[in-house]
């Protein structure tokens, strides 16, 4: 039989990078043998980069992976971070070979604080013999909140307690998931339902004495479900939300002082990254497990804490290091450009607090013969020159692209809208402008927003109508938002309800997936819809209910291409669908508004 070779399937090793050029305050983290060290650094200063490097070096050095441990906040963090390390580790080094002293390990060398905790609590429950916990999903949570409500509502729950105010609120959805936030910010930050009565009693407000009494009842039903569930009829099953699981395992570690000294000898270098979005208790947690091993670096930013509403205190990062002796504070930021630094070193300087971090420069120059710099946070391989592209200049009236005199300093705009469907028009516009006409990928744009929840609608809609592509982070959008599921439930509600079907649902429907329908078809459908009326079908009033659906759309479509570089194509659809050139913008807000509150 004939030799047939079969190719193997193996990744080939990482050609190795050239080495950063560290500064004085890097050399001083990837030296660090010893305690705490709380590495201070505004955005794009280099903190994560640094962190990875610094758990290279300990396990090239002979450090055990599975005595070390890096915290982050999110999964998505998470994953980056774990994605960046092992691609460092799996370097051909110098010698031809990867690096020594990395293979499968037992345990997360990244987790996130939850799972962390909640690998903690299946520990525990495995040593006395428990069945493990059992995590609550958001949706599971909303639905038991809802039931105890609608009780308390019908007078099933006496002495509930709620003020007269609030009682024809018991049955509003938005009141519900209120009420949920409430009991998971009392949890992170350590409040019972006895606690968080006694200090509405305190501050003489009501609302927090009755939701102290909800949470009593809330928490029974979740423990009697976990014992339903439990396969074990004669031990409980503990059915605990995200907020629990910290607090769970601060109790279970004071419970347990064995599992507590094998946890502390396990772990002998901990690194925790963005650590000013800890709440009081994880970064309890973090500093139980720190305060005992070899080396303890805590690194992030107090003026970047943005999770505020979910419990984070900036605080503990701040007050981690009282004297100072032990923080290094890096200052040289290599993602933005000069101006764009400016312009947030300035919004930064009117934030409360010290702010050492606050103190950004320029990279130094490259040198020619090696071209290596210290990369940000974002992309270890990107150049600093890359991060001066900018997409759009100070003037919205010029012409497309930065001045030639801006082109090394970046450009920063500010624009103030009327409407949020104003302002997704001129995104569409610009971004549109910055593909067509100076070549910048759609990958390397992309569009922050406060709210997915309420800016996507809109966005999408004048984004799909300018011809830009979109993709969205799943975990960024509740599952009621993503997009195999909307339009789904978009559908199914108004098969249910018909006469709720409005110019905004109907204009979703057709561009959906579903129906499938770009801004050309639905123009087309608009003319023969025009048709029908002229010839005499006016008087139906679904017939006038499409076509003001439709006529809706084509005005979203002709505000976002009438600023668009294609003007002849993409700009005639406005004057078609009856707008005139100076009138697409606002014809665009009264379609888009709805969709928005």
């Amino acid at each position: 039989m004939p030799d047939v070779t079969r190719p193997l399937l193996v990744r080939r090793p990482r050609p190795a990078s050239p080495e950063p050029r560290w500064d004085e305050a890097a050399r001083r983290v990837l030296e660090h043998r010893e305690g705490l060290l709380r590495v201070l650094g505004g955005p794009g200063t280099g903190k994560t980069t640094v962190l990875v490097e610094s758990v290279r070096r300990r396990i090239r050095a002979g450090a055990d992976p599975e005595r070390l441990l890096v915290l982050v906040g999110s999964r998505r963090a998470g994953g980056d971070l774990r994605e960046r390390i092992t691609a460092r580790l799996t370097e051909r080094s110098g010698h031809g070979g990867a690096e020594a002293g990395f293979g499968t390990v037992r345990e997360p060398l990244v987790r996130t604080v939850h799972s962390y905790a909640f690998g903690l609590l299946r520990l525990h429950a495995s040593r006395v013999g428990d069945p493990p916990p059992r995590l609550l999903a958001g949706p599971e949570q909303d639905a038991v909140v809802r039931e105890l409500l609608a009780g308390e509502l019908a007078g099933d729950v006496p002495g509930s307690g709620w003020p007269e105010r609030l009682r024809p609120a018991l049955g509003v959805p938005g009141f519900a998931t209120e009420l949920r936030e409430l009991l998971l910010r009392a949890a992170e930050r350590g409040l019972g339902p006895y606690e968080l009565a006694e200090m509405g009693a305190r501050h003489d407000m009501p609302e927090w004495v009755a939701a102290g009494r909800f949470f009593l009842g809330y928490e029974q039903v979740t423990l009697l479900r976990g014992a339903a569930g439990s396969e074990a009829p004669q031990a409980t099953s503990a059915a605990l939300d995200a907020a629990e699981l910290v607090a769970a395992a601060l109790d279970v570690l004071a419970a347990d002082p064995e599992l507590l000294a094998a946890e502390r000898l396990r772990i002998r270098h901990l690194l925790a990254d963005d650590a000013q979005d800890l709440d009081p208790q994880q970064m309890q947690l973090v500093r139980l497990l720190g305060e005992t091993a070899e080396t303890f670096v805590l690194a992030g930013d107090p003026d970047q804490a943005v999770l505020g509403f979910r419990g984070a205190d900036p605080s503990a990062l701040r007050d981690a290091d009282p004297g100072g002796t032990r923080t290094v504070v890096l200052t040289i930021d290599h993602r933005a450009a000069p101006r764009l630094r400016e312009a947030t070193t300035r919004l930064a300087n009117r934030l409360p607090g010290a702010g050492p971090a606050r103190r950004r420069t320029g990279p130094p120059a490259v040198e020619p013969e090696t071209g290596a710099g210290l990369p940000g946070d974002g992309d270890a391989d990107r150049a600093v020159g890359d991060a001066d592209r900018a997409v759009g200049d100070a003037d919205p009236g010029a012409g497309p692209g930065p001045a030639a005199a801006d082109q090394g300093a970046g450009a920063l705009a500010v624009q103030v809208f009327a409407s949020a469907a104003q302002e997704a028009g001129w995104v569409a516009d610009r971004l549109r402008r910055a593909h067509l006409t100076d070549g910048v990928p759609w990958s390397e744009m992309a569009v922050l927003v406060r709210s997915t929840t309420r800016s996507l609608p809109v966005l999408r809609r004048a984004l799909l109508a300018a011809g830009v592509p979109m993709a969205v982070p799943g975990d960024d959008l509740p599952l009621s938002r993503q997009p195999a599921v909307l339009p789904l439930l978009l559908l199914l509600r108004s098969a249910a309800r018909p006469e709720q079907i409005d110019a905004d649902a109907a204009v979703a429907l057709l561009s959906s997936p579903l129906g499938a329908a770009d801004p050309l078809r639905l123009r087309r459908l608009r003319r023969g819809l025009l048709r029908l009326h002229a010839a005499g079908a006016g008087s139906d009033p679904g017939l006038a209910a499409a076509r003001g659906a439709v006529e809706g759309s084509a005005v979203d479509g002709g505000a976002v291409g009438s600023g668009a570089v294609d003007r002849g194509a993409v700009g005639s659809s406005a004057v078609e669908g009856g707008a005139a050139p100076g009138g697409a913008q606002a014809g665009q807000a009264e379609a888009g508004e709805g969709q928005v509150g």
